[in-house]
């Protein structure tokens, strides 16, 4: 049985999102599944700039008032995206 798609009408930035989405499995394509964070953010780095896509890259970020954190990105200061590359994706932690 073919899965079933549903238009979601919860998404945030919908247009914005969609549109990384697309940027996403454009890098996944190239790239594979089994390189490194840094070689996933030099590649999202390379086609935000092609798309024309606003961004922070290594973005400080506060928590509990504390800016000793840093995310990988900060897209159009909408959405965080924050890149993470495992060889092997087990069954815990896919669910998180």
């Amino acid at each position: 049985m073919g899965r079933m798609w549903t238009i979601r009408n919860d998404v945030v930035e919908k247009d914005l999102s969609y549109r990384l989405v697309g940027i996403f499995f454009k890098i996944h394509r190239d790239l594979g599944r089994f390189c490194r964070e840094r070689q996933y953010c030099d590649a999202l780095e390379l086609e935000f700039k092609r798309n024309h896509v606003q961004f922070n890259r290594e973005y400080p970020y506060a928590v509990a008032g504390r800016l000793s954190n840093r995310v990988d990105f900060v897209v159009e200061n909408k959405i965080i995206i924050d890149v993470k590359a495992k060889p092997i994706i087990q069954q815990r932690t896919s669910t998180k």
